[in-house]
């Protein structure tokens, strides 16, 4: 069978495509093209290639040497346990205690100092967290795989509140300390007892989250140091070249590598644009496969005006730390001390309130409850004399003349005679009069150039 083709006009006609509808005006918000390289993003914060001082073979040596933190450590370890010691069974003199005048007088001026210069240098060097993060690695040095504790993350909400954390341990901190003036300086063991308090809860946290959980994020003095050692001149760990730093594949940086840990501070430093949260603990620097991290140096107040992201955090923290300061220098004033002493007496001379009316039971006037105070007692020294109804706990009066034995010449003119728990005696223009179980009082012989002692 043969198939014929057909021809032009045997061919059906060809149908025309529908018509589409008229297009309608629509507005398209894109998002902008993301900049590559992105050293073009970071550029504004990048610190110059000569201001890393890791180019230096001996700081280089030093950095890479394991044992460079712990020696940094060490000295104010031996320092702040040497407080706690001292400072609960030294002398009471809190003007001689070592605890006292190395913590108020000397160590608060230190850490105020290297915040200035160093940013956070102290963190580096920090005995609270350096004893804790020892338990943590259970080494004080080497690099170990497992860690001592549960290492359980902080939970996403709360550390969405950065530095307001660390503002709110800070102000229980310095409410306790004006509570009990610890810093009057107080007594000695009150700064022993508050040191090994930050010890104690830094271990704890340490044990419960991992890495440096509490020097971020728990801290007292994290949001101080953070916000102040902005104006110094360390910018803290960066990267050389961020193109080699996004296209690394491992990040051992943050994940760890064989001869470092992952950063402590969660702080990726492709990203970092200040020193807020780089501790100077060189753990990025040491793990680093390809070396392209440095130590870098940078313009005072360049962390505090160049950050291109803005943190709401920073901003409270600044502000509560600001009222704080304020606190603190007008606390220190006459007036503030008149103004105090006047609260005081005014609240001491009125009722507080609410007041019940007279007439309640057990009402009684000046007290604002229905319960009279108890009345103290003391237990009466057998060696003291008896007291009179009108003698108080530290005052007792001599018996009257009408409860004067008759012909008895043991008792002198009535005076004032002052208990003591040890012994009950007083001189009075030459002579002595101490009193006797079961025979009253007697009289003593006294030597004129010395005093009987109570």
């Amino acid at each position: 069978m043969t198939l014929v083709a057909p021809t032009e006009d045997e061919r059906p006609p060809a149908t025309e495509p529908p018509a589409l509808p008229a297009p309608v005006p629509v507005a398209l918000r894109l998002r902008p093209p993301v900049r590559q390289p992105a050293a073009e993003h970071f550029a504004p914060t990048d610190p110059s290639p000569g201001a890393d001082l890791s180019r230096h073979p001996k700081v280089a040596r030093a950095l890479r040497n394991r044992r460079f933190q712990f020696f940094l450590i060490l000295p104010n370890q031996i320092i702040f346990w040497a407080v706690i010691f001292l400072g609960i069974l030294g002398t009471l003199v809190p003007g001689l205690n070592f605890a006292t005048a190395i913590t108020w007088y000397i160590w608060f001026c230190l850490v105020f100092v290297l915040m200035l210069v160093v940013g956070r240098g102290w963190c580096a060097m920090c005995p609270f967290g350096g004893f804790a993060e020892w338990l943590q690695r259970r080494s004080f040095w080497r690099r170990t795989q497992r860690a001592l504790g549960l290492g359980k993350k902080l939970p996403e909400p709360i550390a969405r509140y950065g530095l307001l954390l660390s503002i709110g341990t800070f102000i229980v901190l310095t409410w306790i300390e004006e509570r009990f003036n610890i810093a009057g300086p107080g007594t000695p063991a009150d700064t022993g007892l508050m040191v090994i308090g930050i010890v104690a809860g830094a271990v704890l946290v340490f044990s419960l989250f991992e890495r440096r959980t509490f020097c971020r994020y728990i801290c007292p003095l994290s949001a101080l140091i953070g916000t102040v050692g902005a104006m110094g001149s360390v910018a803290g760990f960066r990267t050389k070249d961020r193109q080699t730093c996004l296209a690394c594949p491992t990040k051992d940086c943050m994940r760890g590598g064989e001869q470092g840990y992952g950063c402590p501070w969660y702080t990726w430093p492709g990203s970092a644009d200040s020193n807020l949260t780089c501790g100077l603990c060189s753990e990025c620097y040491k793990a680093c496969p390809s070396g392209n991290v440095g130590l870098f140096v940078q313009k005072p107040l360049t962390s505090v005006v160049q950050p291109r992201r803005r943190r709401a955090d920073v901003a409270w923290a600044v502000m509560a730390l600001w009222g704080l300061v304020i606190f603190q220098q007008v606390n220190a004033t006459n007036g503030y001390a008149v103004a105090d002493s006047w609260l005081a007496t005014t609240s001491a001379s009125s009722p507080s309130w609410p007041s019940p009316p007279p007439g309640w039971p057990g009402w009684r006037a000046g007290w604002p409850c229905d319960r009279s105070p108890p009345t103290p007692r003391r237990r009466r020294d057998p060696q003291s004399p008896p007291a009179g109804p009108s003698s108080t706990a530290r005052a007792v009066s001599a018996p009257t003349s009408s409860q004067w034995p008759t012909g008895s010449s043991r008792w002198s003119a009535p005076t004032t005679w002052r208990a003591s728990s040890r012994s009950s005696s007083s001189t009075r223009s030459g002579s002595s009069r101490r009193w006797a179980p079961g025979s009253g009082w007697a009289a003593a012989p006294t030597r004129a150039s010395t005093t009987p002692r109570s």
